[in-house]
């Protein structure tokens, strides 16, 4: 069991929602070592609403070819969405939601890219009667690329109508043309709250830099930014605390 701060054992008010980003590294830690279980309590601890994953296997040959995303949606309880980006030896990889809250409608967009097949995850979901998009990404190691999949997501996010969440690995610093293109659109749950930031795992050579990020529109309050110092994975997982306003009108 993790012991965490008292910032992630308050109550709840009314029409918070916590949101979870987490790279798990196809469920194990810098080392190799299987982590899937261990990902899969912090999420039930943490008591998240909306999780959005990246480097998540179905059936791979390195992550014993389980069914990462079934497994955790069997342990947490929750419903899930899985967007696949590439094959990988004997199975697939992408990105996936979990959600305590049901999902209403599903989409995988392939997004332009250079090198590996990135992929945006989007997922309508009813929060107690008001309707939501949650997206979840991983851009590219090419920084062109990056930009022509912010500009991507930024597209579909336009077109979706509603207020959104946006999560995932972007890859880059929070100065970077890549994510201004999300955030002068969005807010950055970080630097709304003022939060700490960095999201490589403890051990990294970069130990202080943020590439992992929760957005959300302007149909939120945001409550709190943290990171959880695990070691579960390459990266740290970010929570967030917001508030959907004017839920149901």
């Amino acid at each position: 069991m993790y012991i965490f701060d008292s910032a992630f054992q308050r109550e709840k008010v009314d029409n918070e929602l916590r949101i979870l980003s987490y790279n798990i590294h196809h469920g194990a830690t810098k080392e190799g070592r299987d982590s899937l279980d261990q990902i899969a309590l912090l999420i039930k601890e943490l008591n998240a609403d909306i999780i959005g994953l990246q480097e998540v296997d179905r059936f791979a040959a390195r992550s014993n070819f389980k069914d990462q995303i079934k497994v955790l949606a069997e342990k947490t309880g929750m419903e899930y969405v899985f967007g696949k980006t590439v094959n990988v030896p004997t199975g697939i990889t992408g990105n996936a939601i979990l959600s305590k809250y049901p999902i209403v409608t599903e989409d995988n967009f392939l997004l332009p890219s250079l090198l590996e097949q990135r992929a945006f995850v989007v997922g309508r979901i009813d929060i107690n009667g008001t309707e939501i998009g949650v997206g979840v990404l991983h851009l590219g190691l090419n920084k062109y690329e990056r930009i022509k999949q912010s500009e991507t997501i930024k597209s579909i996010v336009n077109s979706l109508n509603k207020e959104y969440i946006l999560i995932g690995d972007m890859n880059s610093n929070d100065s970077s043309r890549e994510v201004r293109i999300l955030s002068n659109k969005a807010r950055d749950t970080a630097e709304a709250s003022s939060g700490n930031i960095n999201t490589f795992a403890y051990g990294s050579a970069e130990p202080n830099v943020r590439i992992d990020y929760i957005f959300t529109s302007n149909g939120f309050d945001v409550l709190s930014h943290k990171v959880v110092n695990v070691d579960y994975s390459d990266h740290i997982p970010v929570v967030a605390d917001v508030i959907l306003k004017n839920q149901g009108e």
